[in-house]
């Protein structure tokens, strides 16, 4: 970490990846083997006002998982957005311990951008390059601006996008 001290570290960064990573793996994993019969409209019927599920899937006409929102078995809700190969390219995540984030992560499912609030009220934003290495991050708390500017060639330790199912955005 560079002199000055930035309020959010590569480590915290990782562990947010992964616990949106890792929920997304485990909902996914536990939706296969609850699937119902699917539900169709029935004509003249009102649609509901709400609608309550433990897991929302969005599927391409292919069948192919392209959108979940879930709430991970830690708590944590989860909203995961993928592409045409299933690969998540956007994740939302409301964590059970008051923390919040998005990260969005490039064509091969490397995390690449961050922003995150922390129980706290830290606020932080983070760039990575396509190997995961932190590159640049800025972070805001109680009004303290804590900019951090990273250009290491130290190995990634970033979370891998192997965490994360073939073909299924969860």
């Amino acid at each position: 970490m560079p002199e000055g001290g930035c309020a959010i570290g590569r480590t915290q960064f990782a562990v947010v990846l992964l616990v949106v990573a890792a929920s997304g793996f485990l909902g996914g994993a536990v939706s296969d083997r609850l699937k119902g019969r699917p539900a169709y409209a029935q004509e003249g019927a009102a649609a509901p006002k709400v609608v309550e599920a433990q897991e929302f899937r969005v599927v391409d006409e292919h069948g192919n998982g392209r959108a979940s929102l879930q709430v991970s078995a830690e708590g944590d809700a989860v909203l995961q957005l993928a592409n045409e190969d299933g690969k998540v390219r956007a994740a939302v995540l409301a964590a059970a311990d008051g923390s919040s984030g998005v990260g969005l992560y490039d064509g091969d499912g490397n995390a690449r951008l961050g922003l995150f609030v922390d129980p706290d009220g830290l606020a932080a934003l983070v760039l990575a390059d396509p190997a995961d290495m932190t590159r640049a991050s800025l972070g805001l708390h109680g009004g303290a601006v804590s900019p951090c500017t990273y250009a290491t060639s130290r190995a990634p330790k970033g979370p891998s996008s192997h965490s994360r199912r073939k073909g299924s955005p969860t």
